[in-house]
């Protein structure tokens, strides 16, 4: 059986137009993923069954105890970006010495190798025993 004997299909024109306009509005490169805005009601990372927030950038003493690994929530590129989160969907969690894990960790921020302190929610980075305040 020759190609010849199937019937030729045409995309509907209509279908052409729309995924033509549809291709400059998708997320087509990281920066515009990391740029968009991010709903509140999100969490930034969940580790160990518990949602954290990142409170700052930290740089952290060069030896470091690995927890294990978080995951970034899809619902926060999810809007722009869909629930594919492009390998940046999880990190490798550390140890903030002298802080209880419930209470906080280190992180990677989403999208970058820039260092952050994720906060439970529901708790004031202010009130953390042990919690480093200066920058540094």
């Amino acid at each position: 059986m020759s190609l010849r004997s199937f019937p030729r299909t045409r995309t509907p024109r209509w279908l052409a137009v729309v995924t033509a306009l549809a291709l400059p509005v998708s997320c087509t490169s990281p920066a515009s993923c990391e740029d968009a805005v991010r709903d509140p009601g999100c969490p930034d990372l969940r580790f160990s069954g518990h949602l954290y927030d990142e409170w700052r950038a930290y740089q952290p003493p060069s030896i470091l105890q690995e927890l294990g690994d978080a995951a970034y929530p899809a619902c926060n590129d999810a809007e722009l970006c869909g629930p594919d989160l492009g390998g940046h969907a999880a990190t490798d969690v550390w140890l903030l010495e002298g802080v209880d894990v419930d209470e906080a960790i280190l992180g990677y921020r989403q999208n970058t190798e820039t260092y952050v302190i994720f906060v439970r929610r529901g708790l004031d980075a202010r009130t953390i025993a042990g919690m480093p305040q200066a920058a540094g």
